[in-house]
């Protein structure tokens, strides 16, 4: 049983049925005023009245407004329709005050009340739509956040993926080139070539692993101390060896071992020279 109801049991109210029936009317005549302030052209709060008139002097009256039914009006209206609710009961309510020798002051209080039910029920359906709008607006961000998040991830793997393939068959390629040629060149080429290709390989991949931090965290400082300290020693050692070519180290170095090889054949065929001629003596 819900309080509307019970208000008609208070009035001595026979049955459930009389009740029920009492209620069917005062709906319909409720619903039928909320009617009449929906009209969106040639409104006249004569209508409007009667329909007040009605609900208050029938046979089936309560002394009360059904501001259930009221609510339960305005929730389902569309924001064009609340508009012209809300401009008809201003003007009902602006009508019933200046006109009151013609409407009496039953009518009067009912119009108040109706008045000031609807623009409760107004500040209530504005504040379900802003915490919605809030809401969504809410989802639509923390959404954006994980989609943003979930493409980062994407980048990340693929740019991982990437510098492992691009590592691979930089380093198989070099190596193979370096292994095919290397009779065909001198120590230092080959030295030099092997830091220059070196230090290309090793910065197109840390160029790469910096982008993908960029890319996933852009608030994370990067550090470069270790590319820094790579190419440090790729340069050193194209420095060095171009600094023993130009003073002939290995050059030096070859004619001393080939100078040491001579004295030890010298100093082996010496040894072995008068025990040839003993020999040939006897």
């Amino acid at each position: 049983m819900n309080n509307t109801e019970k208000l008609l049991k208070g009035h001595n109210q026979p049955s459930n049925a009389n009740s029920t029936n009492r209620l069917s009317a005062l709906t319909n005549k409720m619903t039928s005023i909320c009617d009449s302030l929906s009209q969106d052209s040639n409104y006249d709060p004569k209508d409007t009245i009667k329909h007040i008139d009605g609900y208050i002097n029938g046979s089936d009256k309560i002394s009360r407004v059904l501001y259930s039914e009221i609510s339960n009006y305005v929730f389902v209206l569309d924001e064009e329709t609340r508009g012209v609710f809300s401009t008809n009961v201003e003007e009902l309510l602006e009508y019933s005050l200046t006109e009151s020798d013609t409407v009496n002051a039953d009518i009067q209080d009912v119009v108040i009340r109706i008045y000031d039910h609807f623009n409760l029920a107004l500040k209530q359906i504005e504040k379900i739509s802003d915490v919605s709008r809030e809401s969504t607006n809410r989802a639509k961000i923390d959404f954006a956040d994980k989609l943003k998040d979930i493409e980062k991830n994407y980048i990340a793997i693929l740019g991982i993926f990437a510098a492992v393939v691009l590592t691979f068959i930089g380093g198989t390629t070099f190596s193979s080139a370096i292994l095919q040629n290397i009779h065909q060149a001198s120590i230092y080429r080959i030295i030099i070539a092997i830091a220059i290709i070196g230090l290309f390989i090793s910065n197109i991949i840390y160029s790469l692993f910096n982008f993908i931090v960029y890319i996933t965290d852009r608030s994370k400082k990067r550090r470069n101390i270790s590319n820094r300290m790579l190419n440090g020693i790729f340069l050193a050692l194209i420095l060095l060896s171009v600094v023993t070519w130009w003073f002939g180290c290995i050059e030096y170095r070859n004619h001393k071992f080939e100078e040491n090889k001579e004295q030890k054949i010298e100093e082996v065929s010496s040894t072995l020279m008068p025990t040839d001629n003993t020999n040939n003596m006897q």
